[in-house]
């Protein structure tokens, strides 16, 4: 099952609506995401929904302060995680990418748009 980091908090969504089907989008945005992970989630009405959470890395801080909270499988982890590439060190953050038919949903859990 997909934990995200921020559970507890209000998510910042973009609707797309695509043309064709979403697998393009969808991967496109995954590839702009680090330790990403996918599953499909049942909807009654129209068959699966297609769920990706993956983590935006950023330079840029979006938290107030750094806390630990409790992982799914009950490890501590620090939040955000950090991701260190060359010299520069980056905030991760939470997003979760949901898709079905003609439609992708973009969710941050911060105001400011972090693939703008």
């Amino acid at each position: 099952m997909i934990a995200p980091d921020f559970s507890e908090r209000t998510y910042t969504a973009e609707v797309l609506r695509v043309r064709s089907g979403p697998l393009e989008v969808v991967k496109t945005l995954c590839g702009m995401l680090k330790d990403v992970k996918s599953e499909d989630s049942p909807d009654a009405d129209e068959g699966l929904v297609g769920i990706c959470h993956g983590f935006v890395a950023s330079l840029r801080d979006y938290h107030r302060y750094p806390r630990t909270v409790t992982s799914a499988g009950g490890d501590d982890i620090s939040v955000p995680r950090q991701w260190r590439s060359g010299r520069k060190d980056y905030n991760l953050y939470d997003a979760l990418i949901a898709h079905q038919g003609q439609h992708v949903i973009l969710a941050v859990p911060f105001r400011q748009r972090s693939f703008s």
